[in-house]
């Protein structure tokens, strides 16, 4: 029986050992007891017997280990073969990427060599057309080199036919001025007489011309009197119709004036009732004002007028108080805020036109204030 067991144990021993290397490395077999009976031949078989539970029990446990260590290498062995599939992977993934970059190296080694003879190419042509431009160079100053000498040759012959023509002119003038002085030499009596005539001639002719002269002067200092007058004249009468004008358009601005302070005065009046109890108010106040007058303004051909900056300012300068402190007072009144307390079904409509008259004046009444301050700052 424990040779049984011994044997067993052997077995065991041979059948484990070689699961996993690592086993090997960490199991160190000791000198069991049973092979020491074995050596002792059987000597101590009574102590044998009384240990054989213990031994069975041990081996039992020797045993468990064996297939716990079986599951480690397995684990092991799992763990490898998956690190090795992942290196794999990624060595074929490497080979891949490798690939890659050597097909985009041969793409750009294509293009570079596609480039290589477009620029080549492009080269020749450059070349063809600077040796045809060469050509043409050449030809242009052989034409004009040809056009110098046709130029020089015809010079040439101008020449030679003005210097003919001057010769035969110097001939000509030689023989007219001989002809003169021998006229003048042998009828030297005749052409005294014919002086004389001229002479005489010449002074009836000058005092006519002075007789005509004297007259027309006369007429001409008649006429500038006339003018002088008919200009003094017309004078006097474009003085009165513009001093007329003058007066007509002042008393036309008066009257503007007086109208537009009685239109401003007469809307003051209707504000004032109007502010005074704005629960019950039913008509919004909205100024009388002018056409505008600019004609670059949007509000230029509205009919009727809307508020814009040049109406509504010509509109408080035609009340004679235009001011800041009236832009301040007036820009305070339009603020929509204030027509919170209006007829809820007209508020909005008076909120819009308060807000119009706002717009307009809180730019005015910035501008004037900027202009104010910059006075003071430079006084």
């Amino acid at each position: 029986m424990i040779r049984n067991a011994i044997r067993l144990d052997i077995f065991l021993q041979k059948s484990v050992a070689p699961l996993s290397s690592n086993h090997q490395r960490d199991y160190k077999p000791e000198v069991r007891p049973e092979q020491k009976l074995v050596e002792m031949n059987f000597i101590q078989r009574d102590t044998l017997n009384a240990t054989a539970h213990g031994i069975t029990t041990s081996r039992t446990e020797y045993v468990s280990q064996g297939w716990k260590s079986l599951f480690r290498n397995a684990v092991n062995l799992i763990f490898r073969y998956s690190k090795e599939c992942l290196r794999w992977i990624a060595c074929r993934f490497h080979q891949a990427i490798a690939a890659l970059l050597h097909f985009l190296q041969l793409i750009a080694l294509r293009i570079h060599q596609a480039l290589a003879a477009l620029l080549h190419f492009l080269q020749l042509i450059a070349l063809r057309i600077h040796q045809a431009l060469a050509a043409l160079w050449h030809f242009i100053l052989l034409i004009a080199l040809r056009i110098h000498q046709a130029l020089a040759a015809l010079w040439h012959f101008i020449l030679l036919i003005a210097l003919r023509i001057l010769k035969w002119c110097s001939i000509a003038f030689a023989i007219f001025i001989g002809v003169q002085i021998t006229v003048y030499v042998g009828y030297w009596g005749m052409r005294k007489l014919l002086q004389i005539y001229a002479e005489k001639r010449k002074r009836r002719l000058e005092e006519i011309r002075q007789a005509e002269e004297g007259e027309r002067q006369a007429a001409m200092i008649r006429e500038g009197h006339a003018r002088r007058a008919a200009e003094a004249d017309a004078k006097l009468r474009q003085a009165r119709e513009r001093q007329a004008r003058e007066n007509q358009q002042k008393r036309d601005e008066e009257q503007r004036q007086i109208e537009a302070r009685e239109r401003y005065t007469k809307w003051e009046q209707e504000c004032d009732s109007a502010f005074y109890d704005k629960a019950s108010m039913t008509q919004f106040p909205f100024p009388p004002l002018p056409r505008c007058t600019d004609p670059t303004c949007q509000e230029f051909d509205r009919t009727p007028a809307s508020a814009c900056q040049h109406n509504f300012k010509q509109f408080l300068v035609g009340s004679g108080k235009f001011s800041l402190q009236l832009l301040k007072s007036q820009r305070r009144l339009w603020h929509e805020d204030r027509f919170m307390s209006c007829r809820a079904d007209l508020q909005p409509e008076f909120r819009r036109l308060a807000n119009s008259l706002f717009v307009v004046l809180d730019p005015m009444y910035k501008e004037l204030n900027a202009k104010q301050a910059n006075s003071s700052g430079v006084e």
